[in-house]
């Protein structure tokens, strides 16, 4: 079992950290799984201490990424763990603690001593990860973040994507009601702006798709289970798993309600979509025009329909229409008339939906090596590399922009402030 690669594809509405959130703070259930990588993204290292009834469990992370979650509670530790699962028996455990050093890791000492081999030893790290991580999923609890703590000399670090860890714990936590519990009842749901990308991309499975499809309008946990009468057991785990995901919400919850619509909320992309020229443009090849290279041959469209679709896509994400509509338009426009500023557009869209982002980059490569002096797509690309955790690739994108337009505002505000944060 790979934690950073679940069968099923996750989208995170937003990654970049939120330095609004308070240090300390409370959340509901199914709440956490949507504040840990905002949390663990503003500073390089340390912990969360997740408060849950009288149980503190502890998220270590380094540089935006979770290196362990750990716990106060005897049973939820690794060896504790290890005995009740019938891996080791307890004497084994006990000698094995009485020689260990304060700072020797005690699974390496098991795989040493011949006590656990050292796939077993992933596996069973793993499993123990997720039932924390899906503790800390279903209770609501206080948290608290601590700068520059490093994980302690004898735990193992695991480096893991926060998304894959929760997602992974919903799909293979035991179901003992707990779903049922906190989907149903007269709570209703909803799909998140976010989840119109997601269904682009294919990665949903089977149900998570069919429901997206149902929440378009506020639903019930009992009005999507008559949606799908042939897997009514299923369907508290697939809307928990969207919840946690972000692709919905419910429907009362004020805070994940309030976000702003998609698109065009985001002000880079409206200033962008300020600029360009509501016009179809045509092909240059009179005298004195600048003849196009030929462009490979394409059965569905020709290079007028593809600037008619460009120009259609843009109408769209103007009017806060369907960004589906406006990706498809856009992603079959390119592939015909690629220019910076479409190019750009799309790779905006698309680096909503992490899965998307090296497709994203792949475009904004292009934009760049198409227009060397396209701002919008410069700064898209210092964002996306924002959003990867790579302030030097950022600073760079934002020194080049200035390198040609010394008085940009937005990049020289942002490079003041990532010289601030990184210094």
């Amino acid at each position: 079992m790979a934690i950073d690669s679940p069968p099923l594809g996750m989208v995170q509405s937003r990654t970049m950290p939120d330095h609004s959130l308070p240090p300390g703070g409370s959340f509901a259930p199914l709440q956490l799984p949507r504040l840990v990588p905002q949390l663990i993204g503003r500073c390089d290292r340390g912990r969360l201490t997740i408060s849950q009834g009288k149980v503190h469990r502890f998220v270590w992370f380094e540089h935006g990424r979770m290196m362990a979650i750990t716990s106060s509670i005897e049973e939820e530790k690794l060896g504790s763990w290890l005995v009740e699962r019938g891996q080791i028996h307890r004497r084994d455990l006990d000698e094995a603690l009485r020689f260990k050093a304060q700072d020797q890791r005690l699974g390496t000492m098991l795989v040493e001593r011949h006590l656990l081999t050292a796939d077993r030893l992933c596996q069973e790290l793993e499993l123990l990860t997720l039932h924390l991580a899906a503790r800390l999923t279903f209770e609501g609890g206080a948290y608290d973040t601590e700068e520059d703590r490093h994980l302690p000399g004898d735990a193992i670090a695991i480096d893991y994507e926060p998304t894959a860890v929760f997602a992974a714990a919903v799909q293979h936590a035991p179901d003992t009601g707990q779903f049922e519990r906190l989907t149903g009842g007269e709570r209703t749901w909803m799909a998140t702006p976010h989840a119109a990308l997601a269904e682009l991309e294919g990665g949903l499975g089977g149900i998570e798709k069919f429901l997206l499809s149902q929440l378009t309008q506020p639903r019930t946990l009992a009005e999507l289970r008559d949606a799908v009468p042939q897997k009514p057991r299923e369907v508290p785990r697939a809307l928990t798993w969207l919840v946690v995901q972000g692709l919905a919400y419910e429907r009362s919850t004020t805070a994940v309600a309030a976000e702003p619509a998609f698109p065009p909320a985001n002000p880079r992309l409206r200033q962008l979509l300020t600029q360009i020229d509501p016009r179809p443009r045509r092909k240059l090849v009179a005298s004195g025009g600048t003849q196009r290279t030929p462009l490979p041959q394409e059965p569905e469209l020709d290079y007028d329909q593809a600037e008619e679709h460009k120009t259609k896509a843009y109408e769209v994400l103007r009017d806060g229409g369907d960004p589906r509509q406006a990706h498809k338009l856009l992603a079959k426009a390119v592939e015909v008339a690629p220019d910076a500023t479409a190019l750009t557009v799309l790779a905006e869209l698309e680096m909503h939906n992490p899965l998307w982002r090296p497709r994203a980059l792949e475009r904004l490569k292009q934009a760049t090596a198409m227009a060397p002096n396209h701002t919008s797509a410069w700064l898209a690309l210092a964002n996306y590399w924002s959003l990867r955790l790579q302030p030097d690739k950022q600073r760079r994108c934002l020194e080049r922009i200035l390198s040609y337009e010394p008085r940009n505002r937005e990049a020289r505000q942002t490079l003041e402030l990532l010289i601030t944060t990184t210094s």
